[in-house]
């Protein structure tokens, strides 16, 4: 719901964005050392996040664990399944589905 906000806010702005959305573990915080840190997210959820962002433009894609999530919480939310992909460093297809 929240991404869907987002993106409705930046539409009216007249800003194109792409929304990835999963479910699972990953690290969040600082990484580095003392000459150079920074904060980051890590972990193969956050990976196919980012290939999902790249398989459309000006839309949201959802991983099938975070629909079945979406679907257990809030029944209203509806889904439409989008082509399943091949990802870099994924043996199997992701499907991917998009709010509607």
């Amino acid at each position: 719901l929240a991404a869907i906000m987002l993106r409705t806010r930046l539409l009216k702005m007249n800003v194109r964005c792409a929304i990835g959305l999963t479910s699972g573990k990953a690290f969040c915080g600082i990484v580095g050392s003392e000459a150079r840190r920074e904060y980051t997210m890590i972990g193969d959820v956050v990976n196919t996040s980012a290939r999902m962002m790249c398989c459309t433009t000006d839309n949201i894609t959802v991983d099938k664990p975070t629909v079945e999530a979406a679907r257990s919480t809030n029944h209203r939310l509806q889904f439409e399944q989008l082509e399943s992909k091949k990802f870099k460093g994924k043996s199997e297809l992701i499907e991917i589905f998009r709010p509607t």
